[in-house]
């Protein structure tokens, strides 16, 4: 585990730097003076990650010599990954069908899709959970607060 956790590690200090220094100056402005700035709050929250990447990369920068010495398995299974990339198929279909198709037809593909990837194969809870949802979702916005999803 301790080569997964310093190739981890490396990338997270990666992403956080270019965070950091890069795509948050650049898309957030300057706010007024004399408030705090926008910035802040993502700067802080990357500027952790990057720090505890950092402490991920010096904790396991040299392996103990009689621990962990065999060779190293991925803690992650082959059908963990395959069950990532069902989700993520799922929300971007989902997310296509809502931009083509309306709110309806996506929800539905995304609340059903996901509880069958989830292994959920009864009959009853595939129905009655998108159908809860959505009505659950109907009454609140259109009737309870007065508004719309458009």
């Amino acid at each position: 585990m301790t080569r997964s956790d310093f190739i981890s590690g490396i990338v997270l200090l990666v992403f956080g730097l270019v965070f950091l220094f890069v795509l948050i100056p650049h898309d957030i402005e300057a706010g007024p003076e004399g408030v705090l700035p926008p910035s802040l709050v993502p700067n802080l929250m990357v500027g952790g990650i990057a720090l505890l990447s950092l402490i991920l990369i010096v904790k396991n920068w040299k392996r103990p010599g009689g621990q962990n010495v065999a060779r190293e398995q991925s803690p992650i299974s082959i059908s963990e990954v395959k069950a990532v990339a069902w989700a993520i198929t799922i929300i971007g279909v989902s997310i296509l069908l809502f931009l083509w198709g309306g709110a309806l037809p996506a929800a539905t593909l995304l609340v059903i899709g996901l509880m069958l990837a989830m292994g959920e194969r009864r009959l009853l809870p595939l129905v009655v959970t998108p159908v809860t949802l959505l009505i659950g979702a109907y009454l609140l916005f259109y009737q309870l607060l007065g508004t719309s999803i458009e």
